[in-house]
């Protein structure tokens, strides 16, 4: 008895330092750059490409209208080029969720070969965002395009005129200086 004991406590100490190591190397390759503080906070290994594509046909010409302020500003801030294409594999698509309160989410994809963001997929909440005014709604879609940069949300009050403060009361509808800096770090070569 003692023996299958002992067996198994090797057995299972073996398993909990695999884990920890794949805890360890998952931590060192998904390292963080930035803080609150600075005004942005960066995922390593996102979009290195300054030109992205997304497809936005599935869109009524309301929601195009944000997709196009997002995809200006992000152009004018010198960070990065987002150009349409049906044929790209990053989508912007609307969607409905009555349990939450979230107005727009950006899901990104990683390449299993090299770390970087593969695809992104923004999806806009329409049963949310038709009761908010039609500049919340360019700010919350330019802020779901810094995600796909790899831009991580702000949750500190005085990062308010920061375009990626993770709360609707942000008071930015553009990217500013700071989000510029963390996106030029995400699109760095």
């Amino acid at each position: 008895m003692k023996k299958i004991k002992k067996k198994s406590l090797v057995a299972i100490a073996f398993l909990i330092a695999i884990t920890l190591l794949n805890i360890s190397s998952t931590l060192a390759s998904t390292a963080i750059y930035g803080s609150e503080e600075k005004g942005y906070i960066v995922a390593t290994h996102q979009l290195r490409d300054n030109r992205n594509t997304f497809d936005d046909s599935s869109l009524n010409s309301k929601n195009k209208s944000y997709v196009s302020h997002a995809v200006k500003v992000w152009k004018d801030s010198g960070t990065v080029t987002f150009k349409r294409s049906t044929s790209s594999p990053n989508k912007i698509v609307t969607g409905s969720n009555k349990d939450t309160s979230v107005v727009a989410v950006c899901t990104t994809n990683f390449s299993k070969t090299t770390g970087k963001i593969s695809k992104f997929k923004i999806t806009l909440i329409q049963n949310k965002m038709k009761h908010i005014s039609d500049e919340k709604n360019k700010g919350t879609v330019a802020h779901e395009f810094g995600h796909s940069l790899g831009l991580l949300d702000l949750y500190e009050s005085y990062n308010k005129n920061q375009l990626l403060y993770g709360i609707d009361s942000r008071k930015s509808i553009k990217p500013s200086k700071k989000d510029i800096i963390g996106a030029k770090y995400c699109t760095r070569k």
